[in-house]
């Protein structure tokens, strides 16, 4: 990953999409209240508040495996540190991720079930625009998805690895929703591929620029 992309990933979950990620889900609360959604907006802002916390607790399903990192460091023999340390890097970077499409899925579903107008979700398959009226839940969804990430890459602004991740999965993320909107089957397509990407693509670029600028 070049300087500049490193840069304009960290400019974007500190900066930009904290920002876009307010206004967005005023704009979708707004909107949903208008509808007669309360219960989904007062869910949503119960969400946004408490899943931080609850992925963060999550997250350490991955302490025993660094817990074996620090276990082989300690135990002289360099070149099978080097190569559990790589193997548990990916191997949490992985987990992390798959977390991060397993949440953008949830919030996905768990928004669009509100919908009861024509268009909606039944219509997964179709390949026709959808009501205009599904945009706010649409939103939500992205709000939902990326807030926690942002909340924890802010925690600590100078992980790569974290700006990244974050940034990723927002702009993925949208790029799916917006794809929903208009032609949900390539949308079906889209989710596969940020998926594939954030699990099985970005741990090792990530892993990799770091290794590279720490020999720096």
């Amino acid at each position: 990953m070049s300087s500049s992309m490193k840069l304009m990933a960290g400019i974007m979950a500190q900066s930009l999409l904290p920002i876009l990620a307010i206004v967005a889900g005023i704009v979708a609360g707004i909107w949903l209240l208008f509808l007669g959604e309360w219960k989904l907006v007062i869910g949503g802002v119960v969400a946004v508040i408490a899943a931080p916390f609850l992925i963060s607790l999550l997250l350490m399903l991955t302490m025993p495996i660094a817990a074996l990192i620090a276990l082989v460091s300690g135990g002289g023999n360099n070149k099978l540190a080097v190569i559990v340390g790589v193997a548990a890097a990916l191997a949490i970077a992985a987990f992390t991720n798959a977390v991060v499409v397993a949440f953008a899925g949830t919030s996905f579903l768990a928004c669009t079930r509100f919908f009861t107008g024509d268009g909606g979700v039944k219509d997964l398959l179709g390949t026709g625009n959808i009501s205009i009226a599904y945009v706010p839940y649409l939103i939500l969804a992205w709000v939902l998805a990326v807030s926690p990430w942002l909340s924890l890459a802010s925690k600590d602004p100078d992980n790569e690895m974290s700006n990244a991740t974050a940034a990723n999965a927002a702009l993925f993320f949208a790029l799916f929703l917006s794809c929903f909107y208009f032609n949900q089957f390539f949308a079906i397509i889209v989710f596969i591929a940020f998926a594939v990407v954030q699990i099985l693509i970005l741990p090792p670029v990530l892993l990799i620029a770091t290794r590279e600028k720490s020999y720096m």
